[in-house]
């Protein structure tokens, strides 16, 4: 398998949420590995998730916002779209 990544992935098990549109809604997920880039994200079912969201990362509650890269039916990959902020 050929690594596209432009940054190494360090492996992790952070909780996190996306954060719909409007901030309305979440989704609960597991981070399983990140980078000042991107990272992976498990969660039940990536159906209802859409191409663009903000992710919140604990502890520290971390916002990225996010543009998925890759996904199956139990995973995605995100790129972070700008620097994180505090919320």
């Amino acid at each position: 398998m050929i690594e596209r990544r432009s940054d190494q992935r360090m492996r992790t098990l952070k909780g996190a949420k996306i954060l719909l549109p409007g901030h309305r809604s979440t989704i609960d997920c597991t981070v399983r590995n990140y980078s000042p880039a991107g990272a992976k994200l498990k969660l039940e079912s990536t159906i209802s998730v859409p191409d663009r969201f903000d992710l919140q990362i604990s502890p520290g509650d971390e916002l990225h916002p996010c543009r998925v890269a890759w996904r199956s039916l139990t995973e995605i990959g995100v790129r972070f779209t700008e620097a994180a902020t505090a919320k």
